[in-house]
This record gives structure tokens, sequence and C-alpha cells, in this order.
């Protein structure tokens, strides 16, 4: 029993060491760099800015700021007459959907209300698409400048596409940018496998 133990425990310390040193190593900034989508943004209908996240009561997350303030950017030079946020509440109780917040915040950094449209249903990267092409069919909307972060634009995109919006990708930040240290190293390890796994359950359900 000693010895199984000590074998079980020598096998983990060789994960743990692999894990860190890949993480140390250029192998997490070369998997993002393959794995993110980017184009230079061109003129669109409408810039689409996906909602990262808000809590309780009533402030965006991190991403969710960065994805405001990429998609008041590309308004504010000219790539789009509309923004068109969309995100729903994500079930913290007592939020308003996160949507209408990121309205809220662009009227104040001083887009005009009237530009601003307001998805507040969405969910889910497959709610995102649904409901955004909806709002885009409606309003003879054909071409769209995507926002989203780095990591989730691949995924974004292809919902996007699957309900024949071919978006322009314009990510909020480039992840590789951020640090360099290991545990950045890990974290960008994890959220590309994340998103892999998540594209690869999107594809079998349809969504992408």
């Amino acid at each position: 029993m000693r010895r199984a133990l000590r074998r079980l425990a020598v096998a983990a310390a060789l994960v743990a060491l692999t894990v860190l040193g890949a993480a140390a190593s250029p192998a997490p900034a070369l998997a993002t760099r393959a794995w993110t989508v980017s184009e230079p943004p061109r003129r669109a209908d409408v810039i689409v800015v996906l909602g990262g996240g808000v809590t309780w009561p009533g402030y965006l997350m991190c991403d969710s700021f960065a994805r405001l303030r990429q998609g008041v950017w590309l308004h504010d030079r000219g790539y789009a007459e509309r923004l068109l946020f969309s995100g729903a509440s994500g079930g913290a109780p007592r939020v308003r959907p996160e949507a209408e917040i990121m309205r809220e915040v662009a009227v104040q950094m001083g887009v005009p209300p009237e530009d601003i449209v307001v998805e507040p249903r969405a969910l889910r990267t497959w709610d995102n698409g649904r409901e955004v092409a909806a709002i885009m069919r409606r309003e003879g909307w054909t071409s769209a400048l995507l926002v989203t972060d780095a990591l989730h634009m691949r995924r974004a995109r292809r919902v996007f596409a699957r309900q024949g919006i071919e978006a322009v990708p314009s990510p909020s930040y480039s992840p590789e940018l951020v640090g360099h240290s290991p545990a950045h190293g890990l974290l960008m390890l994890q959220e590309i496998g994340y998103e892999a796994a998540a594209l690869l359950f999107y594809r079998l359900k349809g969504w992408a």
C-alpha cells in the first residue's frame, strides 16, 4: 500500500512538473496565437458586442468592460453607426441584463443613446448569435463587426456564421500580451482547453 501511494505521489509530481514546464515555455503564447482570430476592422452596418459577465449589484466584469471599450472605440472611429450589446444578467439575483448596463456605460462614454440597440435575453454564445441575427434581419443589416475576447472569438464567429452572419472579428484584447509568467501561461492553456472543448460541443450540437 505504501509503495503504491509512493508511486502515485511520484506520478502526480511528474505531471505537475510537466504542466508547469509547459506553462513556463513559449507553448502558451504559440497556442494562443494559433487559436485567436482577428482581422483589421472595416465598415459594417453594426458593431455587435457580446457580454462578458456582470456581478451584483450591477458591475461589469473585466472582460465585459474590455469588450465594451473596444466596441465604443470602433463606433467612435466611424466603423458603424450602430452599437448592439447582447447579454442577459446570467442568473445573478436582482441584477439588470448586462446589455442594459453596457448601454448605460456607453452613453456615459459619449455614445448617443439613439445609436445603441440592446439585446437582453442571451445567456450563452448560441443565444447571442440567434438573438442578434433576428435583430439584424429585422433591421435589414447584413454586415457586422463582432467584439468579444480573443480566445472566445473563434467559437463566437462560427456561431454567427451558422446564423448566416459573416462577422468581422475585432477582439477586445490579445491575451498573449497581458503577461508572461508561468501562472499566466497556465491560465492561457486552461482557457484554450475550455474553448476547444466548448467548440467541439457546439459543433456536435449543430450550433457552430
